[in-house]
């Protein structure tokens, strides 16, 4: 979910005592960069990869207690990194995951 859709989609969830973090891929949202900047879809899965690891090292949030979302190419970009990096995560939720899409 890029940051906008995901200020909202926290609110509605109403769990006031988790902590909700966004992740924008390069060149989208708040992220920095050109639209369609990453060398690769490989290097979209780093990234978020990346992002997990500073969440924990910032937050002190371990993997284990994480669940993350994911819409569209996002969620395919989440699904190929549980499958190549085998996190164990509390949950995966991939909505509207843009399979079809040729990456």
């Amino acid at each position: 979910m890029s940051t906008s859709a995901g200020d909202a989609s926290a609110e509605e969830l109403d769990m006031p005592d988790a902590q909700f973090f966004a992740w924008d891929a390069r060149g989208n949202g708040r992220s920095p960069g050109v639209r369609g900047d990453a060398p690769g879809f490989e290097a979209l899965v780093r990234d978020l990869d990346g992002f997990i690891a500073h969440l924990g090292a910032t937050h002190g949030i371990a993997v284990q207690d994480m669940v993350v979302i994911a819409q569209s190419v996002g969620a395919v970009v989440a699904a190929t990194w549980v499958h190549d990096y085998a996190p164990p995560l509390r949950a995966l939720v991939l909505a509207s995951p843009a399979f079809k899409v040729t990456l």
